[in-house]
């Protein structure tokens, strides 16, 4: 009763006053229903566009708070204003993913949205919409048939180069685990890549999903110089020779 009394209180109040103050009400609007989460229903939907003028201050102890205030009011436009925000700290990060994950919203198609305008670095948007992919093909397996996922691996394949090489590699276990949608052009494309780490990694990969596709590149692989990219080449090739 007395944090419903003391938050009734507050969201009168947070209209009638001005800036730095209604940011602090704000705050202590959000710890409240951080303590009493079923009060996060009460909020008017007003307060949505509140959280997301919030979003921009200065202060990543207020951006924190506004991702917590959003939870309450997500739609699309808030998922894309929170993944604008992935990369300010650990703490605001984990709490983006933790609101959007379970948001049953389009947010993979958000990600590549906000990326490819410029609002998110590439690679950093790239990791984090990995990371859901991971968590997805875990929990739904739908989501991972829609289009939003053909347009993932577009992208990741057009901007192959653009990519680290943890990137890469994350990729490959990723989407050899989940057998998704282009892997094998994934595969093809990291075998030919300048650093045996990821060709390597490609070959393992091959491993996972089925060798019927890549038995002339295995081949090669078996007869080049690099000692570690022969050992695997050849340990594929004679597993297929047996079988």
């Amino acid at each position: 009763m007395k944090n419903l009394n003391s938050l009734s209180s507050l969201l009168k109040k947070v209209n009638k006053v001005a800036e730095p103050d209604r940011t602090k009400i704000l705050d202590r609007i959000v710890e409240i229903i951080e303590k009493s989460p079923k009060l996060g229903n009460s909020l008017p939907n007003s307060f949505k566009h509140q959280f997301l003028k919030m979003m921009d201050n200065s202060d990543p102890k207020y951006v924190l708070a506004a991702v917590k205030g959003l939870q309450y009011c997500l739609d699309q436009e808030v998922v894309e204003k929170l993944i604008t925000k992935i990369g300010i700290s650990e703490k605001i990060d984990s709490r983006i993913y933790q609101v959007i994950s379970f948001s049953h919203l389009n947010v993979l198609s958000a990600i590549l949205k906000v990326a490819q305008q410029g609002k998110i670095d590439f690679l950093t948007a790239i990791k984090f919409g990995l990371a859901l992919v991971e968590d997805y093909g875990r929990t739904d397996e739908i989501v991972l048939q829609e289009q939003q996922m053909e347009q993932i691996c577009y992208l990741l394949q057009s901007n192959y180069f653009m990519l680290d090489i943890e990137t890469k590699l994350l990729i490959l276990n990723i989407f050899s685990k989940l057998n998704l949608p282009n892997v094998h052009n994934f595969i093809s494309i990291s075998l030919q890549d300048g650093d045996s780490i990821v060709r390597d990694s490609a070959l393992e990969a091959i491993r996972v999903v089925g060798v019927s596709s890549f038995i002339a590149s295995l081949q090669r692989f078996s007869e080049v110089e690099d000692r570690d990219t022969k050992k695997i080449a050849t340990e594929i090739v004679a597993n297929l020779n047996m079988n």
